[in-house]
């Protein structure tokens, strides 16, 4: 254990060697854990993907790999762009995505609400509050929207009014409450921005999530934000073509972008990478090779480390650091953020599913029977659990020896700090 402890060892917080990343491992040491980008990845979507490494690619080459999936200047440009690619079957192109829907095409009310329950992040919607019930009931009265208002009202008393809340993204990085959040806005043609969007949804009996209005940017309050509300009051709604409300299509469009730096920095990059990581390294350092904690957790870490070392090095500050509409330094202190709130109890699946506002005993109801995510996880929990309890006690683990473990003590202690 001492050399497994020497071998393992935390990058140093201070001094020339610590880095802008929560706590993680310092160096892979030689063995199972050391491998390459090439035997992690397969090698051509490693260049599918490379096009955004312009140090690395090429600028003539960028055609020949990915094709430019973003060559258009407006919404529509880009939606043709997509389906020609598609039509071509070039690279990843070859495979579906949400742009062939023709029934409920990608843009609509419809997709963007499904989305939210089985698109690419659908672990963070959740009840809505009191607080936002209100502000978006008493916007929609100021701006002459009564219906809605009461619509607004209903839902909130029949627990059926849900957000996607990024309102805190200022907070996290440290801005003022009315500053921008933006980047490279001394050269125009990098300029980019982000958003703190919060989207309100009704959830109707029918399970159909319905999107009602959208924050495009919070900032301080409703008085200093813009705040959007669909034209189209229920889902079976058709007086309106969506495909040309533009407005509306865009207020979804900076909300989607600000889902996509919570999902892809906070819940994919931190809470299933780095908060992985911190439980790979302790488990390294606390128990011996043949404790069965230790055989239970490491087939499960298969790639993990380099993985998340590539991350640090190449991903975050080469793609993620130069796409979204953050700085530099405030994209290391979202991260940094996000870990230290990081509530592990809180994400137990039946925890985290409870406090968003989804019961466990009414996933299978009309109400909540789109929420697929919701059903799907909770199995896989239960089965987890399942399975790791029988591991540990068919390896002579009780309760009482899980009180005394020393090496178990270590770990969680070594979590912890």
């Amino acid at each position: 254990m001492e050399q497994a402890r020497l071998t393992y060892q935390w990058t140093p917080l201070t001094g020339p060697h610590a880095d802008l990343y929560p706590p993680h491992l310092y160096l892979i040491p030689e063995g199972p854990d050391y491998l390459n980008t090439f035997q992690i990845f397969n090698g051509m979507r490693l260049l599918d993907v490379g096009f955004v490494l312009a140090s690395i690619i090429p600028e003539s080459f960028k055609d020949y790999i990915m094709s430019d999936p973003d060559d258009g200047a407006t919404m529509q440009e880009l939606d043709d762009r997509n389906h020609k690619l598609r039509a071509e079957k070039k690279n990843i192109y070859k495979e579906p995505n949400v742009g062939d829907c023709k029934v409920t095409p990608w843009y609509t009310d419809e997709s963007f609400g499904q989305q939210q329950f089985t698109g690419a992040n659908p672990t963070t919607i959740e009840a809505a509050s009191p607080q936002w019930a209100k502000e978006f009931q008493n916007e929609a009265t100021k701006q002459g929207k009564t219906e809605l208002a009461k619509a607004i009202a209903d839902a909130a008393t029949s627990h059926s009014l849900f957000v996607q809340d990024c309102e805190y993204y200022r907070a996290a990085v440290g801005a003022g409450p009315l500053a921008d959040l933006s980047a490279g806005i001394t050269d125009p043609a990098k300029a980019r921005f982000a958003c703190a969007s919060v989207s309100l949804f009704i959830l109707t009996k029918a399970g159909k999530l319905h999107p009602v209005a959208i924050v495009i940017d919070y900032k301080q309050d409703m008085a200093h934000s813009v705040c959007l509300f669909n034209r189209r009051l229920t889902p079976e709604d058709n007086s309106l073509d969506q495909a040309v409300d533009w407005p509306w299509r865009y207020a979804k469009t900076c909300a989607s972008s600000a889902d996509w730096i919570r999902h892809e920095v906070k819940v994919h990059l931190n809470d299933c990478h780095f908060i992985e990581e911190a439980t790979i390294v302790a488990a390294h350092r606390a128990f011996p090779t043949d404790h069965p904690v230790y055989r239970c957790l490491q087939p499960h870490w298969l790639k993990t480390l380099p993985l998340n070392a590539g991350a640090r090095a190449t991903l975050v500050p080469q793609v993620v650091v130069p796409l979204i509409g953050m700085t530099t330094d405030a994209t290391y202190k979202f991260i940094r953020h996000e870990y230290n709130t990081f509530d592990f109890k809180g994400h137990y699946v039946p925890n985290h599913l409870a406090s968003r506002g989804f019961p466990l005993a009414e996933l299978g109801s009309d109400k909540f029977h789109n929420y697929a995510y919701g059903r799907e996880i909770l199995l896989m929990w239960q089965l987890l659990r399942k399975f790791v309890k029988a591991f540990l006690i068919g390896n002579g683990l009780t309760d009482a020896k899980v009180a005394n473990d020393d090496a178990i003590k270590y770990w969680y202690l070594e979590m912890q700090s």
